[in-house]
């Protein structure tokens, strides 16, 4: 079993930017891909908070909002002992 680790407010902050400047330097395909991963583990982490179903994202995604949500989510849920 994982021990719990330490995660600020900070952290999921410089994350998510990071994550967001990371996908603006990918090719057209491979962002394509990448948004899969992001609307998968979404769509997973945020269907209680947020309908997603059949939702499609678009270039004018916010992905550092996307991902801050996403983690703070996960982190809260693995914190409580959701899974």
């Amino acid at each position: 079993m994982a021990k719990n680790i330490e995660v600020s407010a900070v952290d999921i902050e410089s994350l998510a930017v990071k994550l967001s400047d990371f996908i603006d330097t990918l090719t057209a395909g491979e962002r394509a891909a990448f948004q899969i991963v992001e609307w998968y583990l979404a769509m997973h982490a945020l269907e209680e908070e947020y309908e997603v179903t059949g939702y499609m994202a678009d270039e004018t995604i916010n992905h550092a909002n996307l991902w801050r949500s996403v983690t703070s989510t996960l982190i809260a849920q693995q914190e409580s002992g959701v899974r």
